[in-house]
């Protein structure tokens, strides 16, 4: 995989470039071994807190590796091992589609940084977030009033315990119909869980209060950590 470039979309002179490479350490006749490094570098002139998630996964399986770091000039952030060829046939020997998703999450260190130079982003590559939220149909719908809007259950489950303890139990209805009804939340903090999932910048919706505690009590409904620790940040 050729490796991908933006900039941090909020906060100035920030720049990150993320590379995955395959790295081949040894061979046999029939088999081969071999390794997957992951990393993502940093590079700004401006003191930055960083929470950095790495996700490859299937429908049925995921690895995930987590890190907190600071950073001030040039960092990679990463491991060299992230996926050895035994968890690809392990974890992975059944299914046909692997996904790659990456959350960052930044922050300014300094008070003074942040009301000279803005405000905290919530970013993930938007071609990626775009592939993967395009990618193949969407098998669940919640309806709020009028309006609906669909996502994959594999990337709700992801965010949520409540829903995939749901999606495991055919007793439910929402798992028979692929359906979920929404009353106490209006379609707009629905639509911004939905892009949450799918890895999208939703800090324009949590300026404002009222949505801000209303997605903290929709995280909470539905045991969605990452969203709560989001929302309690902003």
């Amino acid at each position: 995989m050729r490796p991908q470039s933006g900039i941090i979309v909020g906060i100035e002179h920030a720049e990150w470039t993320l590379k995955l490479i395959k790295h081949l350490i040894g061979s046999r006749r029939y088999t081969e071994s071999y390794y997957f490094e992951i990393e993502l570098e940093i590079k700004t002139k401006i003191p930055l807190k960083c929470e950095v998630s790495f996700e490859i996964a299937s429908e049925n399986e995921f690895v995930i590796q987590q890190f907190h770091d600071t950073v001030h000039g040039s960092k990679s952030i990463g491991t060299l091992e992230f996926l050895k060829r035994d968890d690809v046939i392990n974890k992975f020997a059944n299914d046909d589609k692997l996904f790659l998703r990456l959350k960052a999450q930044f922050s300014y260190i300094s008070k003074e940084d942040q009301s000279i130079h803005g405000t905290t982003k919530f970013i993930q590559n938007n071609e990626w977030s775009k592939r993967l939220q395009n990618h193949g149909e969407k098998n669940f719908k919640f309806i709020v009033g009028d309006e609906f809007i669909e996502i994959h259950k594999f990337f709700l489950t992801l965010e949520s315990s409540v829903f995939a303890a749901m999606f495991e139990n055919n007793d439910f209805k929402e798992t028979q119909t692929g359906e979920m009804v929404i009353k106490d939340f209006k379609f707009e903090i629905v639509k911004a869980v939905v892009d949450f999932c799918y890895g999208k910048d939703i800090s324009k919706i949590l300026k404002f209060a009222e949505n801000a505690v209303e997605l903290l009590m929709f995280a909470d409904k539905y045991n969605m950590k990452n969203l709560k620790n989001i929302t309690v940040r902003n």
